[in-house]
């Protein structure tokens, strides 16, 4: 289902906001799909389930975030100068009608590298 959408990124550590994407979304159950505004070659999924979230950012260097309720998992990024696999930890998150959000964490050992929160407003889901 075609969707309105407004997704914003917050880096906690760094004090600094990027609007990633504004304007037409797909909603597919409980995944959203939208593409980034500064290269619309880069496709987002987004996925909410019981267990957690899956954050996916598609490009010539993709990564793959996985999110637990309760726990530490991980995060995959694979570019042409190799993979390499940190450890997430899920701060909190809520899932509304018409706004997202996910707060994490991410290390590389027992160093934070990031802390970011992202929040995706939708609109006209059910029209």
């Amino acid at each position: 289902m075609e969707i309105n959408i407004k997704a914003m990124q917050f880096d906690l550590l760094e004090n600094r906001f990027t609007l990633l994407a504004q304007g037409k979304g797909t909603l597919e159950g409980s995944t959203l799909i939208y593409r980034e505004l500064a290269d619309p070659a880069v496709r987002n999924e987004i996925t909410f389930s019981d267990e957690g979230i899956i954050l996916k950012r598609i490009a010539d260097i993709r990564s793959t975030t996985v999110l637990k309720q309760g726990g530490r998992a991980s995060a995959s990024v694979r570019s042409p100068y190799g993979d390499m696999v940190l450890e997430t930890e899920l701060v909190g998150c809520r899932k509304d009608r018409g706004r997202w959000e996910a707060e994490y964490k991410i290390y590389s050992g027992p160093q934070l590298v990031t802390h970011q929160k992202f929040v995706w407003e939708l609109s006209d889901i059910f029209d």
